[in-house]
């Protein structure tokens, strides 16, 4: 009878870390192999299978292959979930077979070139657009959430991408993004319960904005989240340093909702964002952290012009 060797956590640790090559998060020639195995992370199709301790999605140092690698709940033995539906015990190199049947019906076969559009399309200055998860019919009917097709786009953002979902056209790429949430009749829009005593909460939308802007104000007035703040405050930096024209009221519109951006996250953004806040509300000098004064020299400041000034966010206090 042979003797079983349990191995501890650390012992683990040093195995996976001399097999693993490195963790990938960032696309590459692998790419499709990768997607197809953290969708079937996601699909449940590996926690189904009660003897597997799950460690990660990540690529071998030998091959450069990815795998979902992990042990038995014994800790005796090191297995690789392969793209090619195998599995091995790399102790006793024995190789059988896992299914995942949710995994031909759901888009997870992706290009390197559809994924990279995927990750452009989410920021928010793109538009904020996702896949998953999936707004109910509900939520869309009632202008929560935008719905869209790569494969046959309507916004003028994604068609730009169109060509690289042509295999979708017979069965559609569905897309989402938030925004075009309507109020109920007698009602004014308004921003979730936190954020209730901003200016921008109680400032109807004009009707005049760019799409872009729009998209951008859309994710912001969801919860103000910093991400969508951040997308906010880098595209009103260029507009200033640009001075386009903006009629009064819209201009107004986007100041209050950058306010309400400073006042939820200014203690949390970078000091990039930080030092372009500086500058637009006129403390140029201070605004040196991240950029330099070298950069605000070439740029020049918000008060040279009346154009520039008024982009000016004379109601920010010193920070």
């Amino acid at each position: 009878m042979k003797k079983i060797i349990k191995l501890t956590d650390k012992d683990l640790s040093k195995i996976i870390e001399g097999v693993l090559k490195e963790q990938v998060n960032l696309p590459n020639l692998n790419q499709t192999a990768q997607a197809k195995l953290q969708k079937a992370v996601q699909l449940g199709c590996i926690s189904k299978y009660g003897w597997f301790k799950y460690g990660g999605v990540g690529k071998t140092k030998s091959t450069g292959e990815f795998v979902i690698y992990g042990t038995d709940t014994d800790n005796t033995a090191t297995y690789y979930f392969y793209p090619n539906m195998t599995v091995k015990n790399m102790k006793t190199q024995v190789t059988k077979t896992w299914t995942c049947p949710d995994l031909d019906k759901t888009p997870g076969y992706l290009s390197p070139e559809i994924t990279r559009v995927l990750e452009k399309i989410k920021k928010p200055e793109m538009g904020g657009w996702f896949t998953e998860p999936v707004p109910s019919v509900v939520d869309i009917e009632d202008g929560e959430f935008t719905k869209d097709d790569m494969a046959k786009p309507k916004d003028p953002i994604l068609k730009k991408y169109q060509t690289y979902f042509n295999d979708y056209i017979a069965k559609g790429f569905p897309i989402y993004r938030r925004g075009g949430a309507k109020p109920t009749p007698g009602q004014t829009p308004t921003t979730p319960a936190t954020q209730t005593t901003t200016p921008a909460a109680q400032s109807a939308t004009p009707t005049n904005l760019d799409q872009g802007m729009k998209d951008i104000l859309d994710q912001v007035k969801v919860d103000f989240n910093e991400v969508a703040c951040k997308g906010l405050i880098d595209t009103y930096f260029e507009l200033a340093q640009a001075g386009k024209t903006q009629d009064e009221k819209t201009m107004n519109y986007i100041k209050e909702n950058v306010y309400g951006c400073f006042r939820k996250n200014m203690r949390n953004f970078e000091n990039d964002t930080k030092d372009k806040l500086r500058w637009l509300s006129g403390n140029e000098e201070d605004a040196k952290n991240v950029l330099g004064m070298k950069k605000f020299k070439q740029i020049g400041n918000i008060r040279q012009d009346d154009s520039r000034r008024a982009y000016r966010l004379d109601k920010l206090p010193a920070f």
